[in-house]
């Protein structure tokens, strides 16, 4: 779990991120700077998986949770990074990570507010 922890903290500390900008292409403003940290998440749930097929439920349960909980930062100027929301730039299966091991965790809410038709991160207007 620390390795887990230790990404979480690198995230929050904005070591990836470097700019809140226009994007042309989106035609609005999002966080720019190192996407790398989509590799190095999806190896984290990999490896919680990987607890979850060794039928250690409780350690991937508390690797999931503590993943999906890192999602909540997205909301904060200065983590993520990328054209998209975070949930939506890792290559795992989030919906069935917060759906089948860590029900109650960001994503899990995430889900349903989505299936609401709510977003999850509000993007900052443009200043005037």
């Amino acid at each position: 779990m620390s390795d887990i922890d230790a990404f979480t903290e690198r995230v929050s500390g904005g070591e990836h991120f470097q700019d809140w900008s226009w994007d042309n292409d989106a035609e609005q403003e999002r966080p720019w700077g190192d996407e790398s940290w989509t590799g190095e998440m999806d190896d984290l749930f990999a490896r919680a998986a990987d607890l979850f097929l060794a039928g250690d439920m409780t350690a991937a349960g508390d690797a999931y949770g503590r993943l999906l909980d890192a999602f909540e930062r997205d909301g904060e100027v200065g983590t993520f990074c990328g054209p998209a929301v975070a949930v939506d730039m890792v290559s795992a299966d989030v919906g069935e990570a917060a759906h089948d091991h860590a029900p109650g965790t960001a994503v899990h809410r995430y889900r349903h507010r989505r299936l609401a038709g709510r977003d999850l991160v509000p993007r900052r207007p443009l200043e005037q």
